[in-house]
């Protein structure tokens, strides 16, 4: 075995029916540990006559031999001491210890050693309980692990996806096999996430499903084949218990099947016959135990002080929690959308290495968009920072310098100090008036929403997880069916609001999760097929249809526009590649390190009415240290050399030609390297926290986001100048500042107060305030205009405002009552229950 490695975390969710285990890599990849080929091993123990321990699939299969060797579900004996198997009394330690193993022994074959540990557990557990988890691990070779409330790990996951102000609270209902556990969480601020009531149902779990569902067949079998019904109920010998246990097997995959189609077979045991169950039948049985499970979460979330309309979320885990009635019928009495995923059994093993220190967070998807985050942390859909998850490489760059491509001479606006001001002189003489130097940054008008056209319906089955894309004049669609085996896309015209096509050929989702991007030439479909490697499909933006089939991760590999070439990198074989807009591979390169993406000015930023185009770079920060810098069109190396001080802490943006890394602590030196990656001038600041993320915010200007010990932020803005970088602004050390957008020669500036939630404030280009802060998270959609639009899949009215940029004022554009939207500088395309809607703001 090799020796420990920094920088490895492994987080294990030992379940009453399943266990999940994840590792997160040094370089801020996190992949399910696979058992069997799949990430979810049942939490199932045999003890063969030798004393031996099997665990998993292997304990499910030798179960069929000898039954009454056989325990399921140890998890749920962890108040006893022992349990008879077979003839022998078995430690409940002993079986969990065997558990622990085999996740300990998968982890040493991935990554040749046993990381360190964090274990998830129910809130409600006892301290007893919870030292025999450790003991447990202790025995099965842990080295001493951190133990993690489920529903606090949970609030991680699905925060780093839609962000818990401070102050707010969410419930986490788990629906495990055995248990129901439901715990409301509030974000303490500062002090991190903290349970603020528990409480659940020890006897009810998808297996109390799975009884009713035996039942309920039981007596159309005792009605036919009385004496079988009486063997199944009450097994002697070895035949009669396999019976028993292959039968409760097939009534359980047919209450999973049914939860993707309407009716599902049971074969009868011993008998050529099968009965069929119904969706009906399921909810009709299932209904009376889910009031069960509903009238305990309402419980629960006013025993901590809240109403479930004061939650700022509801967060469903746990495998029985698939079952579509679940999530249904809390909508119905709660009142509150339920957030559930097609593999529910995930999010607390992955939020578990959310809560330790100093691991980057959890950003699944990589795509080269900026938009403004919502505080604390930027969605994993709705935003994407422009270095990427960990603060590497996705920048909005410059538009000259020997990396990038030539480019048109520049406009007078953006020449030299002494063009500048003889042309502002000139100006000043010959109109009189300033407001021509604010031309390339109008503030446009905006009006009252207005709906474009008539709704477009959702494809028949929709699962509701629907996306959505602008580009030229067209609105993109894309929803997963309800068979959580296809999906279907749609364009709809803005102007006028009419469907042009809409296809399902080919678009093989395997789960009811897919996601839509737009690049140049080509639309992009990410389908998780539920598997080691997904799908992505390359559609033709005219008619709908497939050109193309690619392998990838789709939640974890790094994936980029670069002008009209496809940049996937994989990190399974640690390769980049190149994909023309057919998905022919143009070019692949080997790259062990972190890997992003080189461009041009953010558009955002830039000048009305004017096209900012990619500079095809892409390039890598190596283990070795090494920069390395390629073309996207054809793969050539454009510069490279050993200049990174520490790859997995230095923070890395390339802007205007140049680029710039920031290495240290709080005490930390912002370097500049020309074309050739020779350095030049380096500029110390004393920080109130580490770097964090760096970017361009402005035509000559640099951003550079701090994260204190205490998980505040702070931003420093540095002038790029001939002599280097030159500190011009830093946040104060008690602001929590999120973010800031450069938007022409202003900022719009995010701060997260602990009290009153994420505000947006304008900046003018001196730093000072225009106007008071607005709350909530606006969105810059052009350089000189904000909105504060819905996302997610809160389907309640919602109020969309306008910001100015210049001035600092708020409009409302009226109310809407979608789910996600995605805005140009137009329209916003939404997509809802009842469809998909275009909904104009503006009309030059």
């Amino acid at each position: 075995m090799a020796s420990p490695q920094p920088g490895y975390l492994l987080s294990v969710d030992l379940g009453t029916s399943n266990t999940v285990a994840v590792i997160r890599w040094p370089d801020g990849r996190v992949r399910p540990l696979l058992v069997d080929g799949t990430h979810v091993m049942p939490s199932s123990v045999f003890l063969d006559e030798g004393g031996h321990i099997h665990v998993g699939r292997d304990a499910q299969r030798l179960a069929l031999t000898a039954p009454g060797r056989y325990e399921p579900n140890p998890k749920q004996r962890t108040e006893e001491d022992a349990i008879l198997l077979g003839e022998r009394e078995v430690p409940v330690v002993a079986l969990l210890t065997a558990i622990l193993r085999a996740v300990a022994d998968k982890a040493i074959e991935a990554v040749g050693f046993l990381p360190p540990a964090v274990l998830t557990h129910p809130a409600k557990w006892t301290a007893r309980r919870r030292d025999l988890l450790q003991d447990a691990a202790a025995k099965a070779g842990f080295p001493p692990v951190r133990l993690v409330p489920e529903p606090i790990a949970a609030a991680h996951y699905f925060a780093a996806a839609q962000p818990i102000p401070p102050n707010g609270s969410v419930a986490v209902f788990d629906f495990g096999g055995g248990t129901l556990d439901v715990a409301v969480v509030r974000n303490n601020g500062v002090m991190g996430f903290g349970v603020l009531g528990d409480g659940g149902l020890s006897d009810l779990g998808g297996l109390d499903v799975d009884a009713a569902l035996v039942a309920h067949l039981g007596r159309t079998i005792a009605h036919n084949a009385p004496e079988l019904w009486q063997r199944l109920q009450h097994p002697e010998s070895q035949t009669d218990k396999r019976s028993r246990r292959q039968f409760w097997d097939d009534v359980r995959g047919a209450k999973e099947m049914l939860s993707r189609t309407t009716v599902a077979p049971v074969p009868v045991p011993t008998v050529d016959v099968s009965l069929h169950l119904t969706r009906d039948e399921l909810e009709g049985l299932a209904t009376p135990l889910l009031d069960r499970a509903i009238g305990e979460t309402v419980r629960v979330i006013q025993a901590a002080g809240l109403e479930p309309a004061q939650l700022r979320g509801l967060y469903l885990v746990g495998g029985a929690s698939r079952i579509p009635l679940v999530a249904r019928l809390l909508h119905q009495r709660l009142g509150i959308a339920p957030i559930v995923l097609e593999q529910p059994e995930l999010p607390v093993a992955e939020g578990a290495l959310a809560t330790q220190p100093q691991l980057p967070s959890h950003n699944p998807m990589t795509l080269a968009r900026t938009e403004p985050p919502v505080s604390p942390a930027p969605p994993v859909q709705a935003y994407t920072p422009p270095n990427g998850a960990d603060g590497h490489f996705q920048p909005p760059q410059g538009t000259d310098g020997p990396f990038l491509p030539p480019t048109p001479a520049r406009p007078l606006w953006k020449r030299p100090p002494a063009w500048i001001a003889a042309a502002v002189v000139l100006l000043l003489v010959i109109v009189g008036g300033w407001w021509l130097l604010r031309d390339p940054y109008p503030q446009l008008p905006m009006h009252q929403l207005a709906q474009v056209g008539a709704t477009a319906p959702l494809p028949q089955g929709a699962t509701g997880s629907a996306s959505a894309e602008l580009e030229d004049g067209v609105a993109y669609f894309f929803s997963p069916t309800g068979d959580g085996k296809t999906g279907e896309i749609t364009a709809v015209d803005t102007e006028s609001g009419k469907e042009q096509w809409r296809n399902s050929a080919g678009l093989v989702t395997g789960s009811a999760w897919g996601s839509l991007a737009v690049g140049s030439g080509f639309i992009l479909v990410r389908a998780d097929n539920s598997g080691p490697l997904d799908s992505l499909y390359l559609i033709d933006p005219d008619t709908g249809k497939v050109r193309a089939t690619i392998v990838a991760d789709v939640m974890y590999d790094r994936i980029w526009f670069l002008g009209d070439r496809l940049i996937v990198y994989r990190g399974d074989v640690e390769t980049a590649y190149a994909y023309d807009t057919d998905g022919k591979e143009v070019w692949n390169h080997p790259w062990k390190g972190d890997v992003g993406q080189g461009g041009l000015w953010s558009a955002i930023s830039a000048p009305a009415n004017t096209t900012v185009d990619s500079a095809g770079l892409f390039y890598g920060l190596g283990k070795d240290k090494t920069v390395t810098v390629w073309k996207a069109e054809d793969g050539s190396t454009v510069a490279s050399a050993s200049i990174l001080k520490d790859p997995a802490k230095d923070k890395t943006e390339l802007f205007e030609g140049k680029l710039y890394i920031a290495s240290g602590d709080t005490n930390y030196g912002l370097t500049e390297y020309d074309g050739k990656l020779t350095a030049g001038a380096t500029t110390q600041v004393t920080g109130v926290g580490k770097p964090d993320l760096l970017w361009g915010c402005g035509e000559e200007r640099l951003c550079l986001r701090e994260k204190t010990d205490a998980g505040k932020y702070a931003v420093a803005v540095f002038d790029l100048t001939d002599k280097g970088p030159v500190l011009a602004w830093h946040s104060s050390a008690d602001q929590n500042t999120t973010w800031i957008t450069g938007m022409g020669e202003h900022f719009a500036l995010y701060v997260d107060n602990e009290k009153t939630g994420p505000t947006t404030t304008i900046l003018d280009a001196d730093f000072k305030p225009i106007g008071a802060p607005h709350a909530g998270t606006f969105s810059a959609i052009d350089s000189g205009s904000l909105l504060l639009f819905p996302g997610g899949t809160s389907t309640q009215a919602f109020d969309v405002k306008g910001l100015g940029a210049l001035d600092g004022v708020e409009i409302g554009l009226g109310q809407i009552g979608v789910a996600g939207c995605v805005p140009d500088q137009k329209v916003l395309a939404c997509h809802g229950s009842d469809g998909y809607t275009v909904w104009r703001f503006r009309d030059a």
